[in-house]
């Protein structure tokens, strides 16, 4: 696979736990973020927004790249 994400718990940082998977085949992750419950992840397909809880997340948004020149990356201001 490439271009998912493995999401792992880290309440304990010495013994970290794997939750689950965003799977996606959809080419290699360039850029990752993670702010207010959300994950933002830039890949060669796009940029794709998800949801993350503790058990599962949910795609909210997806800007496709439609192999225009465009390039994604992400940025998060506090």
């Amino acid at each position: 696979m490439s271009g998912g994400v493995d999401v792992f718990n880290i309440a304990d940082v010495y013994n970290p736990t794997y939750s689950y998977s965003i799977t996606d085949d959809g080419g290699v992750a360039w850029d990752l973020k993670f702010k207010d419950d959300f994950l933002y992840l830039a890949k060669d397909n796009g940029l794709f927004m998800y949801q993350v809880t503790d058990t599962y997340a949910i795609e909210h948004a997806t800007f496709g790249n439609e192999g225009n020149g465009q390039s994604f990356a992400v940025c998060l201001q506090d």
